[in-house]
């Protein structure tokens, strides 16, 4: 079975720098297009959903996650979702990279069936094993709030495809076997 570390922490590393990668796309987008950012930032699906700011707090949240409630010996680490403007959401995502890059494998050792409390809602705590915390709890959080910032760029007519929300960063290497 992989490590806790391996389910956990280089897929979220990759899909927040594929995210800082797309956003830095569609702020150039805007630009070249003569489009007030705002469109974007302030955009949501429905009207009973977020926006994509809030989409893009939830994404660095949830991945600093993965490494704050899991791994031993780590830092805390906060951020105020305070950020207005493509750059500084871009800053934001830039920072939880940084932060994801200096957590070490060994610190996710021997905490797969460690239990942990998770505040859900004011009124609701999820008890639960940190191995199921990320299968269950944490990634599904994370992708649902990257691909909703991703379709809320696709919605709003950026020049958006399946490769930047799998590999803007241009990190993935794909190799095409030969029969």
């Amino acid at each position: 079975m992989p490590s806790l570390y391996t389910l956990a922490v280089p897929a979220i590393l990759r899909g927040v720098k594929n995210a800082a990668a797309f956003l830095a796309y569609a702020e150039n987008y805007a630009k070249q297009n003569n489009i007030d950012p705002e469109e974007y930032l302030s955009a949501s699906l429905y009207p009973d959903m977020r926006d994509f700011r809030f989409q893009i707090y939830r994404i660095a949240d949830f991945a600093k996650y993965t490494a704050t409630r899991v791994a031993k010996d780590v830092d805390s680490f906060s951020q105020p979702d305070t950020e207005q403007t493509f750059p500084e959401l871009i800053a934001k995502l830039q920072a939880v990279i940084a932060f994801l890059e200096g957590v070490k494998e060994e610190q996710f050792e021997g905490q797969d069936d460690k239990e942990i409390v998770v505040h859900v809602g004011s009124e609701r705590n999820l008890e639960i094993k940190l191995i199921d915390y990320i299968n269950y709890y944490n990634s599904p959080n994370f992708w649902f709030h990257l691909t909703t910032a991703y379709d809320i760029l696709r919605h709003k007519g950026v020049d958006v495809g399946k490769g930047h929300f799998l590999n803007a960063s241009g990190e993935t290497k794909i190799t095409v076997l030969q029969k």
